[in-house]
């Protein structure tokens, strides 16, 4: 399959500019991140690749007859039916079944007879990305997924879905603030600019299969590298510090 583009690509609510001159590829087959702080338009581009919103300027290159599922920041579950009823309303039986044998994977094995109430906001995320994950569609974006995941739980679900997503070779996209999050999952990340206008990179992490664990020396170095560039936005010229 063919890569995502986008190219020059702004938008702009009520004369005000959310982003401009975007330019972006987003690799067939990898998890590439869109890395910034809140404010900076990252749900927008989320909405323009999946069109819910058209952007006023540039293009955006989806591989033809090919369509995408959508992890939103909220689980969006229907509260009157179970987890199963929810998997079932949204896809076909050899679907829903999928989707209940990767929520097992989630951890959330017995639990299609529940209704979203009586789960956490996490526990209902992960139903969530089940059901995203199931969707026979090549491409996958993510909108800030898991922030409701506390830090434990990330540690060991995000190499398991990075491993599923790797395996079923689609093409990611996850926008997140989290630099915990990108490095737990990305292959490529853009750091967006603080002035709007454009992103950094692709800036690759070349992390080891075995460096993909929260208590390895290797990703506690990417992670520190991401927050210093977090940090460095507003201050002028960032050095990825050997991350291209």
């Amino acid at each position: 399959m063919e890569d995502v583009t986008v190219r020059n690509l702004g938008k702009s609510f009520d004369g005000k500019p959310v982003f401009s001159n975007l330019d972006m590829t987003f690799v067939n087959g990898e998890v590439t991140a869109v890395l910034g702080p809140s404010g900076r338009g990252k749900t927008t581009l989320i909405r323009v690749l999946c069109g819910l919103e058209r952007q006023d300027v540039g293009d955006v290159a989806m591989p033809e007859g090919i369509g995408c599922s959508v992890v939103f920041q909220e689980p969006r579950l229907l509260p009157w039916l179970t987890v199963e009823g929810n998997l079932r309303y949204c896809m076909d039986g050899e679907g829903a079944g999928r989707a209940l044998e990767i929520l097992s994977g989630l951890g959330l094995d017995g639990f299609k007879d529940r209704y979203p109430t009586s789960l956490s906001g996490g526990e209902q995320q992960r139903v969530n990305l089940a059901r995203a994950l199931a969707s026979p569609e090549r491409v996958l974006l993510m909108d800030e997924p898991f922030n409701s995941i506390g830090l434990g739980m990330k540690a060991e679900l995000l190499p398991l879905l990075r491993e599923r997503i790797a395996s079923e070779r689609k093409t990611v996209v996850l926008v997140t603030h989290s630099p915990v999050d990108v490095a737990l999952m990305a292959d490529r990340f853009y750091l967006m600019n603080d002035d709007g206008k454009g992103a950094d990179g692709p800036f690759t992490l070349e992390i080891g299969k075995a460096g993909r664990k929260l208590d390895d020396d290797e990703l506690g170095q990417q992670v520190h590298k991401l927050m210093k560039l977090m940090a460095s936005l507003g201050k002028g010229a960032r050095d990825p510090d050997g991350l291209k």
